[in-house]
């Protein structure tokens, strides 16, 4: 594929690169010391102002020296250019950056975390060679992404939101009634955050007080919530989001009542193209089927921090000091 072209690299992936116009301004620089150099040398060959041939070794090693950094100048820019990639998947946005010529940083954003795509084309610049920057919102951990000087924004847009929305119709819960569902503690354990006489203890302090095991291994600072809320997303293989960073859509809200949702921790986050999408901070096929037999549209689950489940509660169901809720 054609990195500029903005076309798939196959019907799965679309790939970006910053616009070639952010060349410009290294190459006419590498450019313009060339010239330079050059002046300089045509003047000093054809005027008394060195002794030649004497000097000659030393003009050919400071112009030599200043060439070589001028085109590394070039390199390191072209360099940054090239490897700094946008990849969009099936189901993932890929972010690849080089800091440096030895540090390359990688972040992912799950396509069904994405709340919303805009992009902006700053500047004269941009509009004439029709490149701009595209802004993602999400509800993940990592918070927005940027992809800078895309050529064709509109486009790209476009594209991107089409795998967004296709992203958002897989059925997370198909899948995972098909398999069997190991416990989280051994989850836990094979993710290597905790050991099994961590496990041992914990199960044992369950047994004598009732309490769950997430919950337990995080008092006991074994684990942060961050961790439990990803273990239960791949114990139970649906998404996870951060609440905190989720714009809640208050018209989904009526879907889920306040009994259900203090009952089971759960809140409704946001419509899909048929039904709606909950947030729930306790994952189990009894508890989703419960919830999907009160509503009478297809429901989505994600997982969330329960702290922040419960807020979002307290903020959309008890909006007023008296306590007046909505109740289905």
């Amino acid at each position: 594929m054609d990195p500029q072209s903005n076309q798939p690299v196959n019907k799965e992936f679309l790939v970006y690169r910053r616009h070639p116009v952010n060349l410009l301004g290294p190459a006419a620089f590498t450019m313009l010391v060339v010239m330079l150099i050059t002046i300089f040398v045509a003047i000093i060959t054809t005027t008394d102002l060195l002794p030649m041939p004497d000097s000659l070794p030393y003009v050919i090693l400071y112009v030599g020296v200043l060439v070589f950094l001028s085109i590394s100048y070039f390199f390191m820019y072209w360099t940054f250019w090239y490897l700094d990639i946008w990849v969009v998947g099936e189901d993932k946005l890929i972010d690849s950056q080089l800091v440096t010529f030895f540090v390359h940083r990688r972040s992912e954003l799950a396509l069904r975390q994405v709340q919303d795509i805009r992009y902006t084309i700053p500047g004269t610049l941009a509009t004439v060679f029709r490149f701009g920057d595209i802004l993602i919102q999400s509800a993940s951990k990592e918070g927005s992404f940027k992809l800078m000087s895309i050529k064709n924004p509109g486009d790209a847009v476009t594209k991107i939101g089409a795998l967004v929305e296709a992203a958002s119709k897989v059925k997370f819960q198909s899948s995972a009634a098909a398999m069997p569902i190991a416990p989280l503690g051994e989850k836990l354990v094979q993710e290597g955050l905790i050991s099994p006489a961590d496990l041992a203890s914990a199960l044992s302090e369950q047994a004598a007080t009732g309490k769950r095991v997430g919950d337990i291994l995080v008092e006991r600072g074994l684990i942060k919530k961050s961790d439990l809320v990803t273990a239960l997303s791949s114990q139970h293989r649906i998404p996870e989001i951060d609440i905190s960073r989720y714009e809640i859509d208050k018209s989904a809200i009526k879907h889920i009542s306040y009994e259900i949702a203090k009952k089971y921790t759960v809140v409704p986050v946001s419509h899909t193209n048929d039904g709606v999408l909950v947030a729930i901070a306790e994952p189990s096929e009894l508890a989703m089927s419960e919830i999907r037999g009160t509503v009478s549209i297809p429901i989505d689950f994600v997982v969330a921090d329960e702290d922040y489940i419960k807020e979002a509660i307290r903020g959309h169901y008890l909006p007023t000091d008296e306590g007046t809720y909505y109740s289905g």
